[in-house]
């Protein structure tokens, strides 16, 4: 190897934040502190295991369209459910839900596996016949450190016309941190999960299961289009013409679909980009706030997180076995 070679300098390995983990971010700092900085990963639930079965059976069907104009036999798709959870690498720790309670690992994924099976063969009848897809699973990596970098300029140009220097200063402050995460190379990552483009327009689509039927502004109000929207006007050159939640339910006695169709505007797009880069200023600050308790999602149900998160308010008579859990798991790292 030549000495040239040989004393470049290391390839800088740009940051990243995935829409997901705004999301998650926007929810609880501390959520986001224990999974994505700490590395901290919990037992997953068995409706995401379902879900990955689902969208790996259903982009299984629709890349067949796109190669051969036509869906992809029935039996195949559900095989690559079947086979998803067969071989998830999570599969033997699962976290019983309260459904799931006493029933073994096996059982749940008997179960996972039925319902992934049923959702999958009413989205290859009721929802592929209407799609025309051009891609799927794509993903996307938005360079933020342009925008970082106005941003920042903006809020150093608004510090100056504060009369508080306490706040002044604050506001210097975080402008630094945005110059700081555009220095080190900050992308906002994620994946579209089908794309249907033709001469007239794009549609960008989602998939999504659910135990129940959604309410009829949850396109609307989702961040997850919104980002899916910004990431097209970057690989498209343009806003997508309309973006559709196609949701697979799986009630206690039928399966149903739904699609929900929404469309995103220049303000809205500017809004969620705000939202990146004040999540990318929080990281590079290191201060996570965590979500407030009275939030449903604050709770020992809905996070994996919430044994040991030092910010819970926990009722007296939990609070003995609280400790014994943080002890615990204190022991486990000594080890």
């Amino acid at each position: 190897m030549s000495d040239a070679l040989t004393n470049l300098p290391p390839m800088k390995v740009r940051k990243q934040l995935h829409q997901s983990g705004l999301e998650m971010l926007s929810k609880c700092g501390i959520q986001f502190e224990f999974r994505y900085l700490k590395g901290m990963k919990r037992q997953p639930k068995s409706f995401l295991i379902c879900g990955t079965a689902t969208d790996a059976a259903v982009g299984t069907d629709l890349d067949c369209k796109i190669r051969t104009g036509e869906l992809e036999q029935e039996s195949v798709i559900l095989d690559v459910a079947r086979d998803t959870v067969k071989y998830h690498p999570e599969r033997d720790n699962i976290e019983p839900e309260d459904d799931e309670v006493g029933k073994s690992n096996e059982q749940i994924l008997g179960d996972v596996t039925d319902k992934a099976v049923r959702l999958v063969t009413a989205h290859h009848a009721e929802i592929a016949p209407l799609v025309l897809p051009t891609a799927t699973h794509r993903k996307f990596s938005i360079n933020m450190d342009a925008w970082l970098r106005k941003r920042a300029k903006e809020i150093h140009a608004q510090a100056e016309k504060m009369e508080v220097k306490g706040f002044q200063k604050i506001a210097h402050q975080q402008a630094a941190y945005l110059n700081a995460a555009a220095r080190d190379g900050f992308d906002f990552v994620g994946e579209q999960d089908t794309v249907e483009r033709s001469d007239t327009a794009l549609v960008i689509r989602d998939v999504k299961t659910s135990k129940k039927s959604p309410s009829e502004d949850t396109a609307e109000k989702s961040n997850q289009l919104t980002a899916y929207a910004i990431a097209s006007q970057v690989l498209d050159g343009k806003l997508p013409d309309a973006m559709k939640l196609d949701y697979l339910i799986d009630l206690k006695k039928s399966t149903k679909t739904m699609t929900l169709t929404t469309k995103r505007d220049d303000q809205q797009v500017m809004s969620y980009l705000n939202r990146i880069v004040n999540g990318i200023a929080a990281i590079r600050s290191g201060i996570f706030v965590p979500a407030s308790d009275l939030s449903w999602w604050c709770s020992e149900k809905m996070c994996g997180y919430w044994n040991i998160c030092p910010h819970v308010k926990h009722s007296v008579s939990s609070i003995p076995k609280l400790i014994q859990i943080k002890e615990a798991d204190l022991n486990k790292e000594d080890k």
